[in-house]
């Protein structure tokens, strides 16, 4: 049989190992909590590091480059896009009305001009505008029908006859260039035309006539001016013109007077035979006096033919 206290002493022995055992172990499982936690930690902030530094995107700097720079119309430009930062979206504007949102387009000037183009790049970072002051020259085409380019008139114009008597008949011809829309005609004799292209203008008195023309478009005017020459009817026209109206008035008178005179003799059926020869006698001798005017005057024959007729009425009224 064992001794009785040895039995408590036993078991302080145990309890004196066991311990510091426990807690060897519960630090161990302190530390690895402690360094995992710490891992954990530090691979989350290198994350969120990685992936803050992955989002950040700079704006474009927006730039670009042609393959020609003038030209005439019809004229064909290739834009190419230079821009930095990788842009996502581009807009161009061409200067003439026209835009585009190709990254690097083609584009056709149909009117002539000089054009300011620019371009705005896009991304998630930002856009940014490249701007090129009158970068492009379009020079009309003569051929082009499309040009929009309209040029003020040289005013121009031809006349069929400068100069002549009194009334002169002139045809004026508009003979400008450059299409003009509307004509202003002054003839110098006080009267005007507004109206037609080419007038026909009659001068009825003589003198020298300054005719000025002018010749409007939507571009502006010009005006040119020429001279016409109208003489007066000369003085033979005139006699000629009057003595013409004479003889006519003549023969007219004549006609009434002899109509007359044939009355009278009709209704005179008493004369004597005697009175007869003397008036057949007045009668010559008025003849003879007009022969012998006719030699010294200068009017026509058809004239003097009339007053021998008129004379030889007078004496068949005497007979009455």
């Amino acid at each position: 049989m064992r001794p009785r206290s040895l039995y408590p002493a036993a078991l302080l022995i145990a309890a004196l190992l066991i311990v510091p055992a426990v807690a060897e172990d519960t630090n161990a499982t302190t530390v690895e909590t402690t360094a995992t936690a710490t891992a954990t930690a530090t691979e989350t902030t290198a994350t969120a590091t990685a992936t803050a530094t992955a989002t950040t995107v700079s704006a474009p700097a927006a730039n670009f480059y042609m393959n020609i720079t003038d030209g005439t119309v019809p004229l064909s430009v290739q834009f190419t896009d230079s821009s930095t930062n990788s842009p996502t979206a581009w807009y161009w504007d061409f200067g003439d009305g026209n835009t585009s949102t190709s990254q690097s387009p083609v584009h056709t000037y149909e009117v002539n001009g000089t054009f300011t183009v620019s371009l705005t790049a896009t991304n998630a970072g930002g856009s940014d505008t490249y701007s090129l002051a009158s970068v492009i020259s379009v020079a009309a085409n003569d051929t082009d029908t499309t040009s929009t380019t309209v040029t003020e008139p040289v005013a121009a114009f031809t006349v069929n006859v400068t100069s002549g008597t009194e009334p002169l008949s002139v045809q004026f011809t508009d003979d400008s260039t450059n299409t003009p829309t509307s004509w202003y005609w002054l003839f110098g004799d006080g009267e005007y035309d507004a109206v037609n292209q080419s007038p026909n203008h009659t001068y009825t008195s003589s003198g020298t006539f300054t005719v000025t023309f002018t010749a409007t478009n939507d571009a502006g005017s010009n005006t040119t001016t020429g001279t016409i020459t109208v003489t007066a009817a000369t003085a033979t026209e005139t006699t000629a013109t009057t003595a013409a109206t004479t003889v006519a008035t003549t023969v007219a008178t004549a006609k009434q007077v002899t109509t007359v005179a044939t009355s009278s003799v009709a209704k005179s059926s008493t004369q004597s035979a005697s009175d007869f020869l003397a008036e057949q006698k007045a009668a010559r001798e008025a003849a003879d006096a007009q022969a012998a005017a006719t030699e010294e005057s200068p009017l026509p024959p058809v004239l003097v033919l009339g007053a021998l007729a008129t004379g030889s009425v007078l004496a068949a009224m005497k007979r009455t």
